[in-house]
């Protein structure tokens, strides 16, 4: 991907709109990157037709598929804004996301199917696609939650196409004909960096089906039918699959294997060069808010260690006077630089407010909540300045978890925490119970 000029999405894709090159592969259905822009073609201009506008939100709530890829692409060429639905939410924080952002419209798999159709309006209007820009957003990525209200964060098309993952890792493979493993789930802010950085490189994206992801056999059957080259794991999940004999085997095939999402437990690099001794192992920094901080080589001399951020993104360490802590010392991770000057979606002002600040000499930065300390080579991180935790990649505010267990009239006193190693590691609660309250009646916490 050329990145000197590439501002949009839309623009890094174009590189391959006459590309044969397989873009995605999803159950049984195989497109061309041809394919893929032709079709998104079609879903931008019907949206332009039926009345959507620059800006708009449209709820994704759609099955893994090739044609979620389309959508997805077709949106931001339109200039509107996705919010996918996870379709393991509850219905609560569903109704919650989709009250918040006020769409413009919700598609489903029939919908985008028949968006992607020709079709014949009044006048033959021509739908010119609007000027999108690196400053307009193209994605509100509601983060994971516990009882806490999911924050939505808003990504802007620069952010996506000037992360250096492309060039430090997206290029990685790029002589064998990588092909990249995409199963997190779309409305994760991991599944967008992957397969936007997969298609800035034409590279194949593998996607499983929900019935893929489900069985680990199945999975493996899949990396070793499309010859999967390269996955972006939690590590806590590849030494689960692991345990599967089936996907032992499968994962030799890695020749890039990117970690992100949680502390690297101990063991995972003798147990990666033992399964996957011919892989590049990288580990990411990224978060909702900001996509991808850092990327870096991952080995024994920095495990653990976040070895320093991406071209333009700079990264201090501050007191709570917002000063810079000396050598030695412990402080907030803050950001400064394009991917800090969002902020969440408009509806929320408050947390704006209180992440994204304006720093007198830094310009906008913002608050990761990630206490560090700078060592030789990076940061080693150090906590955090709240009660945010993290289990297998979804964040849980235990503050969260605290607050709704005090809400039971029963409850005198309750602490919320992490326990355990690697994937071992489970969300513990331990209370009080009141002495005064009432046990036996209806409804009484139990």
């Amino acid at each position: 991907m050329k990145e000197t000029h590439i501002q949009t999405i839309g623009e890094a894709v174009a590189e391959y709109r006459n590309s044969v090159k397989t873009a995605v592969v999803c159950g049984g259905q195989r497109l061309s990157y041809q394919e893929l822009w032709e079709r998104s073609e079609r879903i931008a201009r019907n949206l332009i037709r039926e009345g959507l506008e620059k800006g708009d939100r449209v709820i994704l709530d759609m099955e893994r598929s090739a044609d979620c890829v389309c959508m997805f692409l077709g949106l931001a060429r339109a200039g509107g804004i996705a919010v996918y639905i996870h379709r393991g939410w509850p219905e609560k924080q569903r109704v919650y996301v989709i009250e918040s952002c006020r769409p413009r419209r919700i598609v489903n798999d029939e919908t985008a199917r028949a968006l992607m159709q020709e079709k014949s309006f009044p006048g033959n209007e021509a739908a010119a696609l609007p000027e999108v820009r690196g400053e307009d957003p193209f994605q509100i990525v509601y983060t994971s939650g516990s009882t806490g209200r999911p924050k939505g964060t808003v990504l802007a098309h620069r952010t996506a196409v000037n992360d250096r993952l492309p060039s430090q890792v997206g290029q990685t493979g790029a002589e064998h004909g990588a092909r990249r493993l995409v199963d997190h789930d779309f409305s994760f802010v991991a599944s967008t960096i992957f397969l936007l950085h997969g298609l800035f490189c034409e590279k194949t994206l593998v996607i499983p089906t929900g019935e893929e992801l489900l069985n680990a056999e199945r999975l493996a059957a899949l990396i070793e039918r499309e010859d999967v080259t390269e996955v972006f794991w939690m590590s806590s999940r590849f030494l689960r699959l692991l345990s599967e004999p089936a996907m032992a085997a499968a994962v030799r095939r890695f020749r890039m294997f990117v970690f992100a999402g949680e502390k690297t437990p101990k063991g995972l690099l003798a147990a990666a060069r033992k399964y996957m001794p011919e892989a590049e192992l990288f580990n990411v920094y990224a978060m909702s808010e900001l996509m991808v901080v850092g990327v870096y080589l991952l080995g024994p001399e920095n495990e653990n260690l976040f070895a320093g951020s991406n071209e333009g993104i700079g990264l201090h360490l501050l007191d709570e006077r917002g000063e810079p802590v000396a050598g030695g010392e412990t402080g907030e991770l803050c950001v400064s630089g394009p991917p800090a000057r969002l902020g969440y979606y408009w509806a929320e002002p408050e947390e704006t407010e209180r992440r994204y600040t304006l720093h007198p000499v830094l310009g906008r930065i913002f608050h990761t909540g990630d206490m560090a300390v700078a060592e030789k080579g990076g940061f080693r991180m150090k906590g955090r300045v709240d009660q945010m935790a993290k289990l297998r990649g979804m964040r849980i505010d235990l503050g969260a978890v605290e607050k709704a267990m005090l809400a039971q009239a029963e409850i005198r006193a309750a602490v919320a925490l992490i326990t355990g190693e690697g994937e071992r590691q489970i969300l513990c609660a331990y209370y009080t119970r009141d002495p005064e309250a009432d046990h036996t009646a209806p409804g009484a916490f139990e």
